[in-house]
């Protein structure tokens, strides 16, 4: 894998995250969840994506069992796409 597509990954994560704070605010946890899962899809299609990173930055919150921990494990994405 090279630099390019690392930081490809990292933005797609980053735009993901950031989309997800502010549109899924007031959604259901399955609601999110699919949203995020939609989001996937799209950004790692367009974006050229290293698809095993961005599953991995997401499979936290996709696991999670409450609203608050699913966006505490997009902010940790976040974080970790910004780092």
């Amino acid at each position: 894998m090279n630099d390019i597509t690392v930081k490809q990954t990292n933005k797609a994560i980053a735009i993901i995250a950031e989309y997800l704070q502010r549109a899924s605010r007031n959604e259901q946890l399955q609601e999110a969840k699919v949203r995020l899962d939609k989001k996937m899809v799209l950004l790692s299609d367009d974006e050229n994506c290293d698809q095993g990173i961005l599953m991995g930055a997401f499979v936290p919150a996709m696991t999670s069992h409450s609203r608050e921990k699913f966006f505490e494990e997009i902010a940790v994405a976040l974080k970790g796409a910004q780092a």
